[in-house]
């Protein structure tokens, strides 16, 4: 049993796991005030896709680009990128790099997890892709996220 009169912890008897009650009651008739500031889960769904293909060996190449509109904030959740080819990618952010990622064979795709990392007004999101193998390659990456 929990110390706290609003919250109950209960065995259920299977693998020591734990069923949580919780209830929140306001001793005061006022409601309890709550604001949800930036959790980059709101507004408009920004779903962003570039391809490019005859890419040549050793050329750093922006597969996609996205630029946060004036006025606006950008909450960057999820990159994925993919190609045909090994390859190198990096994802900057203003200018500055903030990930990076390699691809090898049998494993042509990657993800890129940033859960609502925070992007101002007017800064360009730039997914670039290099490779060193003799052959073209062909490229693709989509940016996901929310814009408020």
């Amino acid at each position: 049993m929990s110390n706290f009169p609003w919250s109950t912890v209960e065995k259920d008897g299977t693998e020591n796991k734990a069923n949580i009650r919780t209830t929140v009651e306001n001793p005061v008739t006022d409601p309890i005030p709550v604001e949800l500031v930036g959790d980059g889960l709101s507004g408009d769904i920004q779903n962003v896709f570039g391809s490019i293909s005859s890419v040549a060996s050793s050329t750093l190449t922006d597969v996609v680009t996205y630029t946060v509109p004036a006025g606006k904030t950008f909450f960057l959740l999820h990159i994925e990128v993919s190609g045909d080819n090994i390859a190198e990618y990096t994802v900057d952010i203003g200018g500055s790099t903030e990930a990076f990622k390699r691809t090898y064979f049998t494993h042509f795709n990657e993800d890129f997890e940033f859960k609502g990392v925070e992007v101002s007004e007017s800064t360009t999101i730039r997914v670039k892709v290099e490779h060193n193998r003799t052959p073209l390659g062909s490229f693709e990456a989509r940016i996901v996220g929310n814009l408020v």
